[in-house]
């Protein structure tokens, strides 16, 4: 009976230690990764500054497409009848 009950704290404890260990050193390594994280520099892809799309354009651009789309869908609704 003594036998089985130090088993069963023996595995307990173990289970115990290994998950500590196991989550601590996890922690430690996305800590230290977040901490020593460095970003790559990279060159821009574009060249031109008229590739670059400004936020009136995308607003004008947006606004478009959602008139084609609203045209679409009275088109649907007029065929559907």
């Amino acid at each position: 009976m003594v036998s089985i009950l130090t088993t069963f704290v023996l595995d307990i404890s173990f289970s115990v230690l290994w998950w500590t260990t196991k989550k601590t050193g996890s922690a430690l390594y996305s800590g230290l990764g977040y901490f020593l994280w460095k970003e790559e520099s990279k060159p821009c892809g574009l060249k031109n500054e008229s590739e670059y799309i400004l936020m009136t354009d995308f607003k004008q651009m947006l606004n478009t497409k959602n008139e084609e789309i609203n045209k679409l869908n009275e088109r649907i609704k007029y065929l559907e009848g």
